[in-house]
């Protein structure tokens, strides 16, 4: 039976004690305790433990992994005091890495400290909102909050901390031990064992891991790097360098999901430039070393797709959904009006590549690409190619009647519906800007001449059908 503390409230201590480790922020904890003395006093009681649970709801089972990538010290920070969040027992870093590896997954040891609250929610915040989107992708593409399972979620956040802890253990910046005298013999010598020492750092790094866990990071890296790579293909229309993938996981997930949420490329340099990465040497960067580990155990190693997120999901929702109208079997690579915005990252239909949807020779117009570019390319505006597919169907023709924006298409269908449809919408967003629309040409979209005269593309309107020719 609970006892009633020594508090003026209608509840005992010990339920107002499990109220606060319900609670899902600290920022909530600091405010409830705040309330009244009487709130505080109890609190007080098992300080520890409060902050412990709110931990986890923060967290939630991946604390473990949480809490050994908020306790990992360079070697070179172990000086630091106890009030910046260091602790006596805290894991540190050799020359290559930590000294231990999966044993410092445990939520013992001393309590958190207030700057160490302060970070958990800060890489709590990037790793939900990564699972966010890598539930969008590769869960449900209905839904922009994830749907994944408690125990999906778990694999997820596991996977994302550990490789979080990876590009700390191993930044980019640590290439710099290399000397930059090539001639000299000696150095070249000592730059090839410190490689080496290097990569077999971070083999043993993985190696400590279960191999299903250790295919959970693969997949999780991958969806990193996918995610990298849009943003890329978001901004730019291409993806540049050749060993973005290895920048991108380098700077870590933390300036991916920035990269993704701003959709461009400028997070992920800004990291990049910040640790003076040497492109040339993070090669496979996490590749190769968990491919080093899965082939020593002769363990297949998923190819990369569904099979490959399959290790991280249970199930998925729509993995079977065919396209409306050819019947293509193409899952969550289908497109409807909840995904549309994504198009502006994939490879057919970045700003760079979306004019050679126009009809005829209008890929070829400088004025009419100039017009199109101008109406997508605010890059921090996602819903602009939202926008854009909605309003094709407004001006749709009568041939499509029966295409609705409910509808699931697949690439191949989308790109004919667009191909059919985009001029028509260049010329609606010319009138809605106000433009006023000059005499079609004889020729249209067809015309020749609009592909070398500025003057005459001006002139007349090229966004209608051929009457002549």
């Amino acid at each position: 039976m609970s006892i009633r503390g020594s508090n003026s409230l209608p509840l005992s201590d010990d339920v107002i004690e499990q109220i606060f480790h319900c609670l899902p922020s600290f920022a909530s904890l600091q405010s409830t305790i705040r309330v009244c003395k009487d709130f505080h006093r109890i609190f007080n009681t098992h300080p520890k433990t409060t902050v412990r649970r709110v931990a986890y709801n923060i967290a939630g089972p991946a604390l473990p992994q949480a809490m050994r990538l908020l306790r990992y010290r360079n070697e070179n920070d172990t000086d630091l005091p106890s009030s910046e969040g260091s602790h006596a027992d805290d894991e540190v870093s050799s020359d290559y890495g930590p000294v231990s590896n999966s044993a410092a997954e445990t939520t013992n040891g001393p309590p958190l400290t207030q700057s160490e609250t302060k970070e958990l929610t800060k890489i709590a915040r990037v790793v939900s909102k990564l699972e966010d989107v890598f539930s969008f992708r590769h869960k449900d593409r209905l839904s922009k909050t994830s749907k994944l399972t408690s125990m999906e979620s778990w694999r997820f956040r596991r996977a994302i901390y550990r490789l979080m802890l990876f590009s700390r253990v191993f930044p980019g910046s640590k290439y710099h031990f290399l000397s930059d005298d090539e001639d000299d013999d000696d150095d070249a010598d000592a730059n090839l064992k410190r490689l080496r020492d290097d990569r077999q750092a971070k083999e043993d790094f993985i190696d400590d891991f279960f191999t299903e866990e250790i295919i959970e990071m693969y997949a999780v890296a991958h969806f990193l790097v996918e995610t990298a790579e849009w943003a890329s293909l978001a901004h730019v229309g291409s993806i540049d360098p050749t060993h973005f993938g290895d920048v991108a996981l380098c700077a870590g997930p933390d300036a991916i999901l920035a990269s993704y949420e701003e959709g461009s490329v400028v997070p992920i340099q800004d990291a990049a430039e910040e640790m003076n990465i040497v492109e040339e040497l993070i090669t496979e960067y996490i590749e190769h070393p968990l491919r080093t580990i899965l082939e020593s155990t002769k363990t297949v190693i998923p190819a990369k797709d569904k099979i490959l997120w399959n290790k991280i999901l249970s199930s998925v929702e729509g993995e079977n959904d065919l396209c409306k109208r050819c019947g293509a079997a193409e899952g969550l690579n289908l497109w409807c009006e909840s995904n549309w915005e994504y198009l502006r990252g994939t490879p057919t239909f970045t700003i760079s590549q979306i004019h050679q949807y126009l009809r005829g020779l209008l890929p070829r117009s400088f004025t009419e690409c100039a017009f199109l570019r101008l109406q997508l390319e605010p890059i921090n505006q996602p819903a602009l190619y939202m926008d854009m597919v909605a309003e094709l169907f407004d001006v749709k023709r009568p041939e499509f009647d029966d295409w609705d924006k409910e509808d699931l298409l697949c690439t191949a269908c989308l790109k004919v519906f667009v191909g059919e449809h985009l001029h028509l919408w260049l010329l609606e967003r010319k009138r809605a800007a106000g433009k006023q629309i000059p005499e079609d040409c004889w020729y249209g979209y067809n015309c020749r001449t609009q592909t070398h005269k500025r003057e005459h593309a001006e002139k007349l309107n090229h966004l209608s059908l051929p009457t002549r020719g």
